[in-house]
């Protein structure tokens, strides 16, 4: 072999083994391919488990339902494929693809599950928005009764649908538009994970009268210093600045929780001070803006992913709608309503708390008080107090007459809500709730021209231990010169307006509602069981039954035999029974003996709700054909000596009056209990 100059041999070790290399290139190109494969086969295999998955969605009874989750699973199949051909493409990379994969999975399986854990917690809220035995309250506030209320809409398939997102595949409830399109507008899309965040959320109720109480018992250490100084009246106490800013930060301290202010507004208020309206919630800023009675709900910023609402209070509006759309005058709008909702809470705290500060402010006693000396001089200044507020419904102020009414809304805990209506200003209602829940209004107190005769009507009726009236009445501070004034205003739980047509027996008592009972269904469910003879459960079936419809001015009473003898003539036998009423709607009570069963207290009902529809008034003969023993128990003399008005041949008191007529007529109250939004 021949050389060349400077040329050095090549050493057998530096030499390069193509055939080594060639080998590696091929175990990696193979390697890479087997990883390939395997991705496709784990995508492939996830394909076909998802696909199975919702080829074979839940399905139930409800026709609805069914389509609604067939459309999603044909929907989720077809983006499923569009993914999967992506990233076989390398369109998409696998980790955006395992997040997509992950986050479809995840909001179908939520999808599928959120309906059952709404039945579940809807029973729960209910639950908690009864009225405790125990404190007089109920465990939660409005708010979590409304913010269950917008996950309902779940059930509502015909106007809703699921989406996914295609960007990373999360699933969303959306409302659709009268085109069968998806809405854009804030409030009308959720993400399902949102969507069981709310199903499962509590608002506990904010109890105001514990609170009150607490910062009046505070504000007495206040109030001594203040009187150290040389101030001697209460009226004096509340108008000193040390008084009014220490009130101030007490009140500032309970309206810092969102919530808080919120169940003010809507369980202790009831009404806006300023319209005289419901307080309700909304979550459209738009909405809010126009209507200073709707609470504005949004997105809590500390968790903007959960779906977890919360009020808009104590949070930067600006900030918080800038990207709604709104104009800027719709933004100060909100602003506005937002802060005057915020007073309007303050207000009734600060009337609460002073309401308390005679308690506070009761001199020490000299002398030694036994056990019972204590009670009875509670009891006397408990009612001295009740009188002196009760006197401000007749002729207080403003400010005084809305706590006067708060103060009697909190004297009994089944007592649910007190008011005075604009259009009869001389009237002041209350509503009980009984053991079941069922709304129970009580006759009206009138004011009439004497504000004695009108607070020992109320004293004597809702103060159970009320003592010494007479001399409670001299000692109290009523004002007797003072002119009777036309305040209007609710205490306690608010109404939301219905419709107010009564439907008929055998139609839905909501039209809307997919899954509304009918008073027929109702009647069948309140009376099941009850025989003839047990006049008692039927009274009570009876009344629970008109509460449930929206008639809650029936009036149902059940009688013993003994005090109506005089009236019954010729029974077969002694039977007790049952008194109906319905102002404006009969003539006079009629009377059913308790051998009448469940059938013809549905023949009965059905007579009724055909007179409230049709604007009829009934009298006792319109019922002769459905009572057994009508006549024995529906007579001259029952009517004259033991109810006290005139048969005229079973036509009731005649004429009906002008006034009769129009009131039956428009005989379903404009406001009444929806128990299906408790």
């Amino acid at each position: 072999m021949g050389t060349y100059y400077k040329y050095a041999e090549r050493n057998a070790e530096t030499r390069i083994n193509w055939a080594e290399v060639g080998k590696d290139m091929t175990d990696m190109v193979r390697e890479e391919s087997r990883i390939r494969q395997e991705k496709k086969a784990a995508i492939d295999q996830q394909s076909r488990e998802f696909g199975e998955y919702m080829a074979n969605p839940p399905m139930g009874e409800h026709q609805g339902f069914n389509e609604f989750t067939t459309q999603f699973a044909a929907d989720s199949q077809e983006y499923s494929l569009m993914v999967e051909g992506l990233v076989k493409s390398g369109q998409i990379n696998v980790r955006d693809y395992t997040n997509i994969r992950a986050n479809l999975q995840q909001g179908a399986a939520e999808a599928f599950t959120i309906s059952e854990e709404y039945n579940k917690h809807y029973e729960d809220a209910m639950q908690r928005g009864e009225i405790d035995p125990a404190t007089g309250y109920p465990s939660s506030q409005a708010y979590e009764q409304w913010v269950l209320g917008t996950a309902q809409g779940f059930g509502n398939y015909s106007n809703h649908r699921l989406y996914i997102n295609p960007t990373d595949g999360r699933v969303n409830l959306g409302t659709l538009d009268d085109k069968g399109r998806i809405k854009k507008e804030i409030g009308s899309y959720i993400p399902v994970n949102g969507l069981r965040n709310r199903v499962q959320t509590k608002y506990d109720y904010f109890n105001t009268d514990k609170t009150t109480g607490d910062i009046a018992g505070q504000l007495g250490q206040v109030i001594e210093v203040i009187k150290k100084g040389g101030v001697l009246t209460r009226e004096d106490t509340t108008e000193h600045e040390d008084f009014k800013s220490a009130l101030d930060n007490f009140v500032g301290a309970q309206l810092a929780i969102p919530t808080n202010v919120s169940s003010i507004l809507t369980n202790s208020l009831g009404t806006n001070p300023d319209t005289q309206a419901p307080y309700d919630f909304t979550d459209s800023p738009k909405e809010a803006a126009e209507n200073p009675n709707l609470i504005l709900s949004i997105a809590n910023p500390m968790q903007p992913d959960s779906g977890i609402p919360m009020p808009a209070f104590g949070v930067d509006l600006r900030e918080v709608l800038k990207d709604t759309g709104l104009t800027e005058t719709e933004i100060q709008a909100v602003i506005d309503n937002n802060e005057a909702q915020v007073k309007a809470a303050g207000d009734a705290l600060k009337i609460g708390v002073k309401s308390k500060l005679d308690y506070k402010e009761e001199a020490t006693p000299i002398f030694k008080q036994t056990k019972d000396d204590r009670k009875i001089a509670s009891d006397v200044k408990e009612t001295e107090t009740a009188i002196t507020n009760l006197g401000y419904i007749y002729n207080g102020t403003e400010d005084q007459f809305n706590s006067a009414i708060g103060f009697i809304q909190g004297l009994d805990p089944s007592i649910s809500r007190v008011y005075v209506d604009e259009k009869d200003p001389n009237l002041v209602w209350v509503e009980k709730r009984d053991t079941k829940g069922n709304i129970i209004t009580m006759e009206p107190f009138p004011k009439g021209d004497n504000i004695d005769d009108f607070v020992v009507s109320i004293i004597t009726t809702l103060v159970p231990n009320a003592v010494d009236v007479e001399k409670a009445l001299a000692n109290s501070g009523i004002d007797r010169n003072a002119a009777k004034t036309t305040h209007a205003g609710v205490a306690g739980e608010s109404r939301k307006p219905v419709a107010p047509v009564i439907p008929t027996f055998d139609e839905k008592l909501d039209a809307d509602d997919e899954y509304s009972d009918t008073p027929a269904g109702v009647h069948a469910e309140e009376f099941k069981g009850i025989g003839a003879r047990d006049g008692k459960k039927l009274s009570n079936a009876e009344t629970s039954f008109f509460s449930k419809i929206g008639i809650p001015n029936a009036k149902v009473t059940y009688l013993d035999e003994g005090k109506i003898e005089a009236g019954i003539i010729g029974s077969n036998w002694d039977n007790d029974a049952v008194q109906i009423m319905i102002p404006g709607v009969m003539t006079m009570p009629i009377m059913i003996p308790d051998n009448n069963t469940s059938t013809q207290y549905e023949k009965i009902n059905r007579i009724i709700l055909d007179a409230i529809r049709n604007g009829t008034v009934l009298t006792p003969n319109d019922f002769k054909s459905v009572i057994d023993d009508f006549a024995q128990y529906n007579n001259t003399t029952m009517a004259e000596k033991v109810i006290g008005l005139e048969w005229n041949g079973g036509m009731g008191p005649q004429p009906i009056t002008d006034d009769q007529a129009s009131t039956a007529q428009t005989q379903t109250p404009s406001t009444t209990t929806n128990t299906s939004e408790y």
